[in-house]
């Protein structure tokens, strides 16, 4: 195993990019467009119980602030709060682009912040960067690690499946055929609204939705040109269409089940990175649209050989907004930090599941860290003798069309006197960046393994596959 690992990792160091790291004028950027961005929750009928949570920010005036239409869509209430500082106040939703999904408020009471300047139009692979309210929290989160993407296509027709076309063209909006920005980054529910930015702080688009990708998402923004077009729109008159009230039943537009009554965050600290949890899926839910579906097939049949049923699992989905990151845990797993590498065992710990992400800037760095995770694992249980399984592996790592490296691998321990242990590991690498998730069976003969201790360790081996970078 330690072998193979080495070889994957000098591969991934011979394509990776150099770490892309936010400089101070990239900080100062953001903390001047900081003032001007703002918490919006929206009530509508129904009362408190059903308050939508997005992000806008203001623009031309100081009375008026841009955010998503969808999050506004049916309103009886608007408020709107500075995300620095500063009181709520009410507003009303003064004009509406729907083929753009944008909407203008008016504000009661003129915001203290300048409006955010106005920029054009930005070059494919352009980074750009955005601030807003990820799942709703009063606390303002930063995107840094954006991009426009150069290949996937610029319309939603050209970016959805048939099925979720079908579901916006229900809808009404936005117009798939509408000229967009396809993003590479990990915006999130709470982001409908937020501003996209070039790196001097020049808005260049509005976050509007996604779709999700597995662990991850597919994202896009509505460019800023829309929005010169939605100030030329008369004021609005609410209709009598219905749109206004289905529109947040869209799970494609990023503040449609968001709801301004969630729970506290729950996150996990690793290495500096702030992972935080922001869905729960179905396995059903993760298998529809993860990238490896073959080897993903690969591991449910093996374990429908053995007759265990693992409809029933869920998994708890972490993020790093700033890299993208996402880890894939079973549900309420929980996992303490040992050394630098976060620790979950299940089945009186025959199974851990091993997570670590770490920041490295150059090949030597990357392939200590990698070597390090990799000693870890084989240093749980110094007897065995690790060897890489070809049919659990791939030949070599995987670039897929963001630029991401993924390697994912099994191995056998064999024991001096007799069984084995059986581990899988993920590898990703991305901007600077790199995810290390692997699961440890302790169990000496794994093919005597009760039904029970099957379903669990499968959900272990389910998690470092699905692990990966947002795209």
């Amino acid at each position: 195993m330690r072998r193979s690992i080495t070889v994957a990792l000098l591969l991934l160091s011979l394509g990776w990019r150099s770490a892309c790291a936010a400089g101070g004028n990239l900080k100062e950027t953001l903390d001047r467009a900081a003032p001007a961005v703002m918490r919006i929750t929206v009530v509508r009928s129904g009362g408190g119980n059903d308050a939508a949570v997005g992000t806008g920010f203001v623009c031309r005036e100081r009375q008026y602030v841009v955010t998503a239409y969808h999050l506004v869509a049916g309103a009886d209430r608007v408020m709107v709060k500075p995300s620095s500082h500063g009181d709520p106040c009410r507003a009303k939703v003064w004009k509406v682009k729907k083929s753009a999904d944008l909407a203008v408020l008016l504000l009661d009471e003129k915001a203290a912040a300048d409006p955010l300047p106005i920029g054009g139009t930005p070059d494919a692979g352009s980074q750009v960067v955005s601030l807003g309210h990820a799942y709703g929290a009063p606390r303002i989160e930063s995107l840094t690690q954006m991009k426009i993407r150069e290949i996937g296509g610029s319309r939603l027709e050209e970016m959805l499946s048939d099925k979720h076309r079908e579901e916006i063209e229900r809808l009404g909006f936005p117009d798939t055929h509408l000229e967009l920005l396809n993003l590479e980054g990990n915006p999130a529910p709470g982001f409908s609204g937020s501003p996209v930015m070039d790196t001097s702080g020049h808005v260049i688009g509005v976050i509007d939705g996604g779709i999700e990708s597995g662990a991850g998402s597919v994202s896009w923004a509505i460019p800023v040109t829309q929005v010169d077009a939605l100030f030329s729109q008369p004021e609005y008159e609410p209709d009598e269409s219905g749109l206004e009230t289905t529109a947040k039943r869209s799970a494609l537009l990023y503040s449609a089940d968001l709801r301004a009554d969630e729970g506290p965050e729950v996150a996990l600290e690793v290495n500096g990175y702030r992972l935080v949890k922001r869905r729960t899926r179905t396995l059903a839910e993760m298998q529809q649209t993860t990238e490896d579906q073959r080897g993903l097939q690969q591991i449910l049949s093996t374990v429908a050989s053995a007759g265990v049923p693992l409809a029933s699992l869920r998994f708890d989905i972490y993020e790093h907004s700033q890299s993208g990151a996402c880890v894939v845990l079973p549900q309420d797993l929980k996992l303490a930090d040992k050394g630098g590498i976060l620790t979950g065992a299940a089945d009186r710990g025959r199974f851990q599941l091993l997570v670590r992400l770490q920041t490295v800037h150059d090949d030597p760095e990357k392939y200590s860290a990698g070597l390090q995770f990799e000693n870890y694992i084989s240093g749980l249980d110094p007897g065995s003798y690790w060897q890489a399984d070809s049919n659990w592996s791939y030949s070599t790592p995987q670039r897929r069309f963001d630029g991401a490296l993924v390697m994912r691998k099994g191995a056998m321990g064999g024991m001096p006197y007799g069984g084995y242990k059986y581990a899988f590991e993920t590898l990703a690498a991305r901007n600077g960046t790199e995810i290390q998730v692997g699961a440890l069976n302790n169990y000496l003969n794994p093919q005597q393994m009760h039904p029970d201790e099957i379903r669990d360790w499968a959900a272990m081996v389910l998690s470092v596959h699905l692990s990966q970078f947002s795209q």
